[in-house]
């Protein structure tokens, strides 16, 4: 992959305050082959006056605008119009250290896609998590990923943090879902179902703005509700895939719990109606028997929220129980 061409797709929409620092970062990428695909999805602010300056700076930055149809059609729109061998996506109020690109080209190797790893930081004190953003590492890729078992990294979903073979996107015709909210859900299972070639390179060099006003700060009825209508479009999907099935499930109860936990009260009853009528239920046939008694009990219960945030609590706190047991019982034979 030395020396390819790598493109960079970056959707912009009204992020005047932090474009520069965004496109300065790909500039001044020490790989130096790359094409940065600047999409401006209909914005009313200085942005568009910051990327014609920056168009005129670098010619590696190729400046398109359209009309506001939201980040999965903007997406869909950079795959279209790229000529790089590598796609890597980044949102435009973030940014990335300055050997990112080279160490992800170092490191593709024969992978359809390689994941890689980055920080939060608060927009306004500046202060960065001591968290990874993906919670992995090598080992932990190395010995939990088998092409059977996708646990270890099926919550990746983040478009960004992952680079990836611009055949193997075409190929398979993978397209993020338009005009919805966590269209990045989507696209990471259709990712998972098109290739088994995939790996993880225990680098941060993605840094993720957390700022009140983005998209992916805020968790609306709207917002919920496209999740919602999303789960039926996995399960259309992949339900009949037995290496995805159950992590669908997984994701159904996320997103009723979610809505409980912002106090969507509201929506509560629409939601499990929804499921209902997708029939979820009958997905759980054919699984093993305490993953059946799970989900049975957690749709069941969905229309009696404080049960259900209870079950869910005991199912969440199970495994530190079981740790912190563990560890009590490991001081008694000590002291015995």
């Amino acid at each position: 992959m030395k020396n390819k061409l790598v493109s960079i797709i970056v959707p912009i929409y009204n992020v005047e305050n932090y474009l520069s620092e965004c496109l300065d970062s790909l500039i001044n990428q020490t790989y130096r082959n790359i094409e940065i695909i600047a999409i401006d999805d209909g914005s009313t602010d200085k942005g568009t006056e910051i990327l014609a300056l920056y168009e005129k700076k670098d010619s590696r930055i190729k400046y398109f605008k359209k009309s506001n149809d939201g980040l999965g059609h903007t997406r869909n729109s950079g795959i279209d119009l790229c000529s790089g061998n590598c796609i890597i996506f980044i949102d435009s109020d973030d940014y990335l250290e300055v050997d990112t690109v080279n160490i992800l080209v170092q490191n593709i190797g024969n992978s359809d896609i390689l994941i890689y790893n980055g920080k939060s930081f608060d927009d306004e004190t500046k202060i960065f998590s001591k968290k990874k953003y993906f919670p992995i590492n090598q080992k932990e890729f190395v010995n939990s990923y088998t092409k059977n078992n996708v646990g270890i990294i099926i919550n990746l979903t983040s478009a960004c943090l992952k680079i990836y073979k611009t055949n193997f996107i075409r190929y398979n015709s993978l397209k993020f879902p338009e005009g919805i909210c966590g269209e990045d859900v989507e696209f990471w299972y259709k990712c998972l179902s098109a290739t088994e070639n995939i790996n993880y390179v225990d680098y941060v060099g993605y840094n993720r703005r957390v700022r009140q006003s983005s998209i992916t700060a805020s968790r609306t009825d709207l917002e919920i509700l496209d999740r919602v209508n999303n789960v039926q479009q996995l399960f259309f999907l992949f339900g009949d895939n037995p290496k995805l099935k159950k992590h669908i499930m997984n994701y159904a109860i996320w997103v009723f719990y979610i809505s409980l936990l912002h106090h969507k009260l509201h929506i509560l009853s629409e939601i499990a109606d929804k499921y209902d009528r997708y029939n979820i239920i009958r997905l759980s046939e054919n699984m093993p028997v305490m993953q059946k008694v799970k989900y049975r009990i957690f749709f069941k219960y969905m229309k009696k929220p404080r049960l259900f945030y209870i079950f869910h609590k005991i199912i969440e706190y199970k495994e530190k129980a079981f740790y912190i047991l563990y560890k009590l019982r490991i001081r008694i034979l000590k002291n015995e």
